[in-house]
């Protein structure tokens, strides 16, 4: 509660299931629960905001597996919400570029 208002100031988002590793002390990479779509997350982005949301951190799975990642941080930083990764790290040289 801030300013006497309740809004979500951060946000823990599982954007993936999917993993480019098998660890046996994690069962994430087993799921093959449906993830959302690009629009759906920009929508949803979009609702953050406007609540009031400043911080947003990126999980999974390994976040860096979608192909918009780079489109949904670009989005979230248009809207002034700080952005972070949760990642397991071996895709972050491949992948710097793009995001």
């Amino acid at each position: 509660m801030v300013f006497k208002k309740r809004f979500p100031l951060a946000v823990g988002w599982n954007i993936t299931y999917r993993c480019n590793l098998q660890c046996k002390y994690c069962g994430w990479w087993e799921n093959r629960a449906s993830e959302l779509n690009t629009k759906d997350i920009i929508g949803l982005i979009k609702e953050l905001a406007f609540l009031g949301t400043k911080f947003i951190s990126f999980s999974g799975g390994e976040p860096l597996l979608r192909e918009d990642l780079g489109d949904i941080i670009d989005f979230c930083k248009m809207k002034g919400i700080y952005v972070s990764i949760n990642s397991n790290g071996t895709l972050v040289k491949e992948k710097i570029k793009n995001i």
